[in-house]
């Protein structure tokens, strides 16, 4: 792992995986397009939230199904923390989905219908095993953890949405980083097959990819809005500028690939420690 023990263990409290109970209030007005009056980043941050609850339900599911398999006492005890976090993930995504269509009219809950419904078919079409779901689960986690990352060091990208989104948006970054091990230990201990999972990550990024651009714009085809110059020029920075996301988490991206990867081989609790200090209404929220 990277960092000295000296750093580690300064931040040993705060990098345990501690389910936070906290409990945003989204009782303000907001404007329809509401990240940087930006219709096109508006419907991708909507596209995103729409997933979590479904997907996380799934995270969940898929670790359970091995949970019974695993003897190591710590990785038992991070299991529960990870249930737990994504929990909380689950119920205040499901919260802001609610309230963002009915301040908007953005049908952000027809879309997290969808991803359940579409979860579900899977699920009972039965055409995966649970070894490829848990190694689904691994390569989303990675996803979350690089992009978690990205916006806890570039926090200046979550500026343009209202106070709130921007407490929830590091809130679940931190969390995803916390815990950004837990589905890999229990693969490498219960499945252990990383050629499958070097496979699996290679169709999990694809789909999750083209399923998040085609919500993306299927929010604005029902609302009838072409995106503006203004728009476009926006979310290419978004995605491509000297922050951006995209150009920012191809690097970490690809270390999945590598023979020796594990999560825990980069080392973020500099940040965690740094968002504590910021928030630590948010940092002691647990139950």
């Amino acid at each position: 792992m990277d960092g000295n023990n000296t750093a580690n263990s300064a931040t040993s409290e705060i990098s345990k995986i501690l389910p936070r109970n906290v409990q945003f209030d989204f009782n303000i007005d907001i404007k329809k397009y509401w990240y940087d009056d930006n219709a096109l980043m508006t419907a991708w941050m909507c596209a995103l939230s729409s997933m979590f609850p479904p997907g996380e339900k799934e995270f969940i599911r898929s670790i359970r199904a091995f949970e019974k398999q695993i003897q190591d006492p710590a990785l038992q005890q991070d299991i529960k923390g990870f249930i737990g976090q994504e929990g909380f993930h689950q119920l205040n995504h499901k919260r802001v989905n609610r309230y963002l269509e009915e301040k908007t009219g953005l049908r952000v809950t027809a879309l997290e219908q969808q991803v359940s419904d579409n979860i579900g078919d899977m699920l009972a079409a039965g055409d995966f095993s649970d070894a490829q779901l848990l190694a689904s689960t691994v390569c989303l986690e990675h996803i979350t953890a690089i992009m978690g990352e990205w916006m806890l060091r570039n926090k200046e990208i979550a500026d343009p949405a209202p106070a709130i989104f921007r407490e929830l948006i590091l809130w679940h970054g931190v969390e995803e980083l916390e815990h950004k091990s837990v589905a890999f230990d229990v693969y490498m201990q219960c499945v252990g097959d990383r050629k499958l999972l070097r496979r699996v990550m290679v169709a999990t990024t694809f789909g999750f990819c083209i399923g998040l651009l085609r919500m993306q714009l299927q929010l604005l085809w029902w609302e009838r809005k072409l995106p503006s110059l203004r728009d476009l020029w926006g979310t290419l920075k978004f995605n491509f500028g000297k922050h951006g996301v995209i150009r920012h988490v191809f690097k970490p991206y690809f270390t999945f690939f590598k023979k020796d990867f594990h999560p825990d081989n980069t080392d973020e609790s500099a940040l965690i420690a740094e968002w504590a200090r910021n928030y630590p209404e948010l940092a002691s929220a647990t139950k």
